[in-house]
């Protein structure tokens, strides 16, 4: 049996479209032979009781689609056999025993999406354990933790490439052992930034072909420069 596990932040609102609730739901109906693990992410929340997640919380609890598995408290319980301790955003806390952790925030060690190191966060403690995280949309690992990142760019800040882990865990002499790889993702649509100094950077930007992958182009225009006539016609992939 596969296991996916979505790190958070399943929505970007706490009151998110009842479309797009019914195409989460569709998306794991249709997939009854793979687990789903999903725990609140900050977009997820507004407050620890109004959330996202209300509804997927009732149908896992209510095993209404079994291969759902929704976690909004703090959770240790086995999946493969290995302890997998599940933290939805805004709490934090690490038992004494090995275990696989599963998490939405930052941790000492870290980097945040601009590159520059976390701070004011909680720190990862127990050598017998790793976590799997969610919230920083920048791949990358660290002795105790690794975030696989958002698998397509959520804003123009971020870089390409884009990844998802595969990973297999397992509890070898008391201790965790994670084996992971990052795979690169093939992202639905590209975003990418340029400056328009000159009129002959506005030629630069390509104009808008349907048969390829989207690519939105944020422009940062100089003072004293404006759109050429039908420019936003002949490439409306511009914002």
């Amino acid at each position: 049996t596969a296991n996916v596990f979505l790190t958070g932040d399943i929505f970007d609102t706490a009151s998110p479209k009842q479309e797009s609730i019914a195409r989460f739901l569709r998306l794991l109906s249709d997939n009854r032979d793979i687990q789903f693990y999903v725990w609140l992410g900050n977009h997820d929340m507004a407050s620890k009781l109004r959330h996202a997640l209300v509804i997927s919380d009732f149908i896992s609890k209510s095993k209404i689609i079994p291969n759902l598995h929704t976690y909004t408290e703090p959770t240790m319980t086995k999946v493969g056999g290995v302890p997998c301790l599940f933290m939805p955003y805004g709490q934090f806390y690490e038992p004494n025993t090995a275990f696989l952790g599963f998490g939405h925030t930052g941790l000492l060690g870290g980097k945040n999406d601009n590159g520059f190191p976390i701070q004011d966060a909680p720190k990862a403690k127990n050598k017998k354990s790793k976590w799997i995280m969610g919230h920083i949309h920048l791949a990358q690992e660290t002795k105790r933790a690794v975030w696989p990142g958002t698998p397509y760019q959520i804003n123009f800040g971020d870089k390409l490439p884009r990844f998802y882990l595969y990973f297999e865990a397992h509890i070898v002499g008391g201790r965790l052992k994670l084996d992971y790889e990052f795979v690169e993702s093939e992202p639905p649509f590209v975003l990418k930034q340029r400056t328009i100094r000159t009129e002959e950077d506005f030629t630069r930007v390509p104009v808008y072909y349907k048969k390829i992958i989207p690519v939105f182009w944020k422009l940062r225009i100089a003072k004293g420069l404006t759109f050429p006539r039908n420019y936003m016609i002949e490439r409306p992939h511009v914002i």
